[in-house]
């Protein structure tokens, strides 16, 4: 987890499966997929775009309400230092790593839990 001060508060952004699964939804990406950096999809915009789903991931374990929208993030990714940045997007590489690992080492088990020959 990694915890910066956005909107005037200390926020955490939590980077596992509920995160990268709104990242999908919200880029309309498959899963484990980024979206490609392009002009229209600058890489502030995936900066944006990953701490907007960190933060929704660490509000749903924590039971907390979303007191921000993506238009606020926009504007707390323009306040950033970009040693920050390099926090989120190296935390955020982590967990597609880990996650590509784990669904890896699924599909080469069977139904059964065996392994496939």
């Amino acid at each position: 987890m990694v915890e910066l001060n956005l909107g005037g508060k200390v926020r955490g952004l939590r980077f596992g499966n509920y995160a990268l699964m709104t990242y999908n939804t919200l880029t309309n990406t498959e899963a484990l997929a980024v979206k490609e950096i392009t002009e229209e999809y600058e890489y502030i915009d995936f900066v944006r775009d990953i701490i907007y789903c960190g933060l929704k991931a660490q509000c749903k374990v924590k039971n907390e309400i979303t007191d921000f929208t993506l238009e606020d993030v926009t504007g707390w990714v323009d306040e950033m230092d970009l040693g920050n940045i390099e926090v989120v997007v190296l935390a955020w590489k982590n967990a597609i790593q880990s996650s590509d690992f784990v669904k890896k080492n699924l599909e080469a088990l069977g139904v059964d839990g065996e392994k496939k020959k």
